[in-house]
């Protein structure tokens, strides 16, 4: 007999199981639908990259407190420079224009403008140099607003050029006023110069008032400044050496001549108090005893002929009795010079065919001049 059960006969365990044959793919495809796959884990962990790249990462760019503190320092430093060598720079314009107006309105009272104006053009120039290089340098570290000890700075510098231009605006109306009341032309001519002199220091104490107090509303007023200042200190440097300096140049030997002459008159009245007579030339006398004129310097005139000497022009005077001042005789001569400008004065004569003891040669006429000259009668 055949123990196996009929392959057409289902039992109740046949049926049970192939329910569960059944039911399983059902229940493992649900489950394979809920689980994510290890893609869609990585995925959703991931955050999601975009085409921006990431920005670095933030620099502290606050300055260390000590480099602040230095920097702070130095731009102080270079604020009182500027502002103290503006200021001296005024002081040497104010004393380069008083001498550039005097030879202007008076240059023929004298003629030797070498030491006169020398100094303060060297003045101008060097301050004025210093002045614009160190405001350069502080321009490119200055606050637009000043705070704490800055301020006090510019408050302090600005109360100084505040009241030299108000100094110099009150000396220009007193001139002006004394200009308007004055008699003299002597005295004219020093209130002119005094006038002219205020009148230039009144802008340039503004200039400098503006420097320091409109930075904030102007940044360029400090370059504007030193321009302006420049321009003008060029413009005196100018009329100072072409003038005053190219003047003294020029007539360089007759102030040699109008030297000399003193120093031979000097040297004949020792020569007659010694000899009681003229010399007959100029040539062996002694000029070293007259430190007024180096003796090379004479005899190099005389030998080129700016110099002449003519003894006895007139009879000698005998001394007169009556006269207790008289004790020598007095010899008469005449020197002549040659100048090669004139040296003119409305307030002093040239020369006159009286005799003197002594030779004014300050003013004189452009060519020949002649001057009748006595020995002293004591």
């Amino acid at each position: 007999m055949n123990s196996e059960p009929e392959r057409g006969l289902d039992s109740p365990n046949d049926d049970k199981q192939t329910e569960m044959n059944t039911v399983e793919p059902r229940e493992a495809t649900k489950t394979e639908g809920t689980m994510p796959t290890p893609n869609e884990v990585k995925f959703a962990t991931e955050p999601e990259q975009t085409s921006q790249p990431t920005p670095p990462p933030a620099v502290n760019s606050e300055v260390p407190q000590a480099h602040k503190s230095q920097a702070d320092a130095v731009t102080l430093v270079l604020q009182w420079l500027t502002y103290a060598f503006w200021g001296w720079f005024a002081l040497a314009m104010l004393w380069l224009s008083a001498v550039v107006y005097a030879f202007l309105v008076n240059g023929s009272d004298s003629n030797d403008w070498t030491g006169v104006v020398s100094y303060p053009i060297a003045s101008v120039l060097v301050l004025l140099v210093v002045a614009a290089v160190v405001d350069f340098f502080y321009r490119r570290r200055e606050p637009a607003k000043k705070e704490g000890f800055a301020t006090a700075v510019m408050v302090i510098h600005t109360v100084i050029f505040a009241l030299c231009g108000i100094g110099a605006l009150v000396a220009a109306v007193f001139a002006g006023i004394n200009l308007v009341l004055s008699e003299t032309p002597s005295a004219s001519d020093g209130i002119r110069v005094a006038l002219f002199t205020a009148l230039t220091m009144v802008p340039i104490y503004t200039l400098l008032i503006a420097r320091t107090t409109l930075v904030a509303k102007w940044r360029r007023i400090p370059m504007l400044a030193t321009i302006i200042l420049s321009v003008g200190a060029a413009v005196f440097i100018g009329i100072g050496v072409f003038g005053p300096v190219a003047r003294s140049v020029t007539t360089r030997q007759d102030r040699q001549v109008s030297s000399a002459l003193s120093s031979i008159v000097y040297a004949v009245n020792s020569y007659d108090q010694e000899n009681d007579r003229l010399p007959e030339s100029l040539d062996g006398l002694d000029f070293s005893t007259y430190d007024n004129t180096d003796t090379d310097t004479i005899k190099s005139l005389l030998a080129k002929g700016v110099i002449t000497y003519k003894p006895n022009t007139k009879s000698s005077t005998e001394p007169s009795s009556q006269d207790t001042y008289s004790t020598r005789t007095v010899h008469y001569y005449q020197l002549c010079a040659t100048f090669t400008s004139a040296q003119t004065s409305p307030y002093t004569t040239y020369s006159s065919t009286n005799y003197s003891e002594s030779i004014n040669a300050q003013y004189h006429k452009k060519g020949e001049q002649c001057y009748n000259v006595k020995t002293n009668s004591y």
